[in-house]
């Protein structure tokens, strides 16, 4: 914990033990793997918005006061609501916070998870014990990203706090943001329990893992040959119809000619970047990985 948190927890800490709000964030937290006790992360995340609201107090309106001539009302209600919005705002990143980080831990855990099961399954093919396969795959963070970090997390609750195996597991499967890891925890519970063989086990969810991920590239790629075609009619085929028409216009119209070329600067210099920025946002929100 920071030296910033701690000093946050002593001003707000009695505050905010108990609170709803961190029966709220403690699940939140722990999606998004922020080591920080519920109530140490709302204390923080008020002693910031106190503090960006408080500069705001000041900042803002000291660079109204800088212009010379008469503020309009608009400006005179911004620099009066500055301090209020800016600390709300501060507050709400905050909230929002964990979520984010949760969706992309979710992202990385569901991409690099068949691979992780597929070298689960190359090592229970050795004979190595489930705890040890955990270690093995925690020291590959590099590789295995956030499912390294699960299995470390789980591995901690094995060593350090004494848990047996399956709750462990159980407690990870709870805090996991990701179905599909969820769903692989609970499974290799059960095969546990029932007596089952782990390297079986592993072997079909690698499989069957490996088989969701092609199918999804698949789709992928069918998806952007699709918004590729797209492109080409309207990035390529659409602006040589519409400069050679501008053209025509102008040559039948003489006096229409200065619009025209307005016209045409107008789409080739704002709409045109502007629609690939636009496609471009619209192909990256297709991507299964974010």
């Amino acid at each position: 914990m920071s030296s910033f948190a701690v000093e946050a927890y002593r001003f707000f800490g009695r505050r905010t033990e108990g609170s709803r709000l961190t029966g709220w964030l403690s699940n939140k937290l722990q999606k998004a793997a922020i080591s920080m006790m519920p109530s140490v992360y709302l204390a923080l995340a008020i002693f910031v918005s106190i503090l960006v609201a408080s500069v705001a107090g000041i900042v803002v309106p000291s660079i109204l006061l800088l212009f010379p001539f008469e503020l309009s009302p608009i400006a005179k209600i911004v620099g009066v609501t500055s301090p209020v919005l800016a600390g709300f705002t501060t507050f709400g990143v905050f909230m929002v916070y964990p979520d984010l980080r949760a969706s992309g831990r979710r992202a990385d855990i569901e991409k690099r998870l068949p691979y992780a099961v597929s070298y689960l399954a190359t090592l229970a093919s050795a004979g190595v014990s489930p705890v040890f396969m955990f270690r093995i795959l925690a020291n590959q963070r590099d590789v295995y990203g956030e499912v390294a970090r699960e299995f470390g997390l789980i591995l901690r609750d094995i060593l350090v706090f004494g848990r047996d195996l399956l709750t462990a597991l159980e407690r990870a499967s709870r805090r996991s943001p990701s179905l599909k890891f969820k769903d692989f925890l609970e499974s290799f519970i059960a095969t546990v329990r029932s007596g089952g063989t782990l390297q079986q086990f592993l072997e079909a969810e690698s499989e069957r893992l490996m088989e969701e991920r092609r199918v999804k590239i698949k789709e992928l790629a069918d998806r952007v040959g699709m918004m590729a075609e797209f492109y080409v009619i309207l990035f390529v085929v659409a602006p040589l119809v519409f400069i050679v028409m501008s053209s025509v216009m102008s040559s039948l119209a003489p006096g229409a000619a200065l619009s025209v070329t307005a016209l045409i600067v107008l789409f080739a210099f704002i709409m045109m970047p502007v629609g690939v920025l636009a496609y471009s946002l619209v192909l990256d929100a297709m991507n299964p990985e974010k």
